[in-house]
This record gives structure tokens, C-alpha cells and sequence, in this order.
């Protein structure tokens, strides 16, 4: 089965994005641009795929896999007693069943192409995660010299919903005198 370009784009966007915790808007909880790249992949996957009655008996395992999960979640369900806990578990699920749904066309993606196809979605997997790493240093060195990277390159896009996460700081004094 051949995908389209679309298709394969929208993958590698996907993994390549797939580490990014910080780039998401606040609009119904969190949306994450690796949760509108999956969405759009999965949309692009299944046009492409709409014709094809075979699939890898591996991705049958990953839906057996799915389905289990699915048992064991919603049994939990029954443990929930207030409006709170049911939201949580509602947007629990839909991105459970999204990074699900993105493992299940991923697998089928993957085993429809050649070595080179692994290996480039293996290379915008850690060059992803390469430059969320190179951006985390980054934002450390300019957190250390008072500046905020977030406000001056994500803000912008996400509309202040990214925010630098200070770790271990404080803002009592020390016994010396000294501020933390």
C-alpha cells in the first residue's frame, strides 16, 4: 500500500513533535500541536488507507492491546464520584484513545513501507527530541542569565498558554540572609 505524501509529512510532523510538552493552547484542557499532528495523520492515514481490506496481524495484537486497556480504564470508571473526577477521566480517555489510534496507524504505516520509511520516521523521532533538548538548555541558560525563552518564542504562538516550569526555586530567605 502506497501513502500519499500528506500522509507521510503529517507522520514524520507527528513524531518529530511528539516530545514537544511545551507547545500546546489552552482551548478545553491542554491541546498539544502533536495532538492536531496526530488528528491530521490519522484523518490523512485513513483516506489513504480507505480502500485496503488487509492489514499486519500486528496491528491486530496492538488492538487487542487497546481493547484490554479500554476494559481495565473503564473499570475504573465505576471509582468516580464527583463532576471533577469524571472531566479528568473523559480527557483521560480521548488522549488515551488518540495516542492509541496513533499507535494502532503508526504500526500500519511502518510495516505498509520500506526499511527507508523506519529509519526516516526513526531520524524526526530523536531529531524531535534532539531540539525539545537543545530548546530545554536553551531556556535554562537564559532562566540563569533572568530571562524567559518562553515568553519570547512560545508565547506568541500559543498565546502565553507555555510557561517556563521553575523547579526547586524559592522565594523565602535562607538562614545566610540570601534569596534562593
Amino acid at each position: 500500500m502506497r501513502f500519499s505524501s500528506v500522509t507521510s509529512g503529517f507522520f514524520l510532523a507527528t513524531l518529530f513533535s511528539a516530545t514537544f510538552e511545551k507547545v500546546h493552547w489552552s482551548v478545553a484542557g491542554a491541546v498539544a500541536l502533536s495532538d492536531l499532528l496526530t488528528i491530521a495523520f490519522l484523518v490523512s492515514f485513513l483516506w489513504d488507507a480507505r480502500r485496503t481490506g488487509r492489514w499486519p496481524r500486528t496491528v491486530g495484537v496492538v488492538m487487542l492491546f487497546l481493547a484490554a486497556f479500554l476494559i481495565v480504564y473503564f473499570i475504573g470508571y465505576f471509582n468516580i464520584d464527583t463532576q471533577t473526577a469524571l472531566s479528568q477521566f473523559v480527557k483521560g480517555l480521548t488522549k488515551f484513545v488518540l495516542h492509541f489510534s496513533l499507535l494502532i496507524a503508526g504500526v500500519a504505516y511502518l510495516a505498509a513501507g520500506t526499511r527507508a520509511t523506519y529509519w526516516r520516521a526513526l531520524a524526526a523521532f530523536v531529531l524531535g527530541m534532539t531540539a525539545n533538548a537543545a530548546y530545554g538548555v536553551l531556556q535554562l541558560l537564559v532562566a540563569r542569565a533572568g530571562g524567559n525563552l518562553d515568553s519570547l518564542v512560545l508565547s506568541p504562538l500559543t498565546g502565553g498558554a507555555s510557561a517556563i516550569n521553575l523547579y526547586g526555586s524559592s522565594t523565602t530567605r535562607a538562614s545566610s540572609g540570601r534569596t534562593r
